[in-house]
């Protein structure tokens, strides 16, 4: 990408951090009700549905100067790492394996009609071709979530890498999540004791963020140009609450 892409030295150096980046954030301030539930887990989503509340930190935006499109890898003083399929399950429980989601992303008003009995409106408007898959909820279970959520991440933060873009799409949750895991330094204190979903642990309120460059650029680009081996995390995904205690 030569000197389009955002985290050349030139590019960091003239970035305006007064210009709020925007990530897509995930604000829910109380659990889905008892009556979806069990709907929620017939269809692969009642482990992602205990995430209820997380506001992403835009300063994330430090990650993004790293990534490279090329490899879909984060380039880091320790060498190359990226959020895996494993990754995806452990951090959201979303299934990775089973029937591939594939088609347009984009539908006819009717088919939101058509499974939801509204017009679409809003965000609706960008996901309402999803609705063709979540008509028939048992067939619904069948397909890899995780997959479809880790691939649209990594092209929005392919887009998101050129320098000039103000925001990036997808799940940035995910990266949030995978990033407090596999780079301790950059994470806040949590309470909350690993367990699975994973990302539960970094989606509550009161965390503590003293300890942390939460909010603060340059010290989420402080951490990240002076790491050392031992400041990842490669344990695998399976064992994160052991590599977070």
């Amino acid at each position: 990408m030569g000197e389009t892409h955002r985290g050349t030295r030139a590019n960091v150096a003239a970035y305006d951090d007064s210009k709020r980046f925007r990530l897509h954030t995930h604000l829910f301030d109380r659990e889905p009700s008892e009556f979806i539930k069990p709907h929620l887990e017939r269809v692969g989503f009642g482990r992602v549905a205990q995430i209820n509340f997380r506001s992403v930190d835009s300063k994330l935006v430090a990650m993004l100067e790293r990534w490279r499109p090329e490899t879909h890898t984060f380039h880091l003083p320790t060498g190359e790492c990226t959020i895996t399929l494993e990754d995806v399950h452990m951090l959201f429980g979303l299934r990775i394996d089973g029937r591939v989601v594939r088609g347009e992303t984009e539908g006819p008003d009717y088919a939101c009609v058509d499974a939801l009995g509204i017009e679409p409106y809003n965000g609706l408007d960008r996901v309402k071709g999803t609705f063709q898959y979540v008509k028939d909820l048992d067939k619904c279970g069948q397909y890899s979530w995780g997959s479809v959520c880790l691939c649209y991440l990594y092209t929005e933060m392919c887009k998101t890498c050129r320098k000039g873009v103000k925001s990036v799409a997808g799940c940035s949750l995910l990266l949030a999540a995978w990033t407090y895991y596999r780079i301790p330094r950059l994470a806040p204190k949590s309470e909350i004791a690993p367990s699975y979903p994973y990302a539960v642990r970094f989606a509550q309120r009161g965390m503590e963020y003293l300890a942390s460059p939460n909010a603060y650029l340059a010290g989420y680009r402080f951490v990240l140009d002076h790491m050392v081996v031992g400041d990842v995390s490669f344990l695998p995904s399976r064992i994160l609450d052991l590599s977070s205690t």
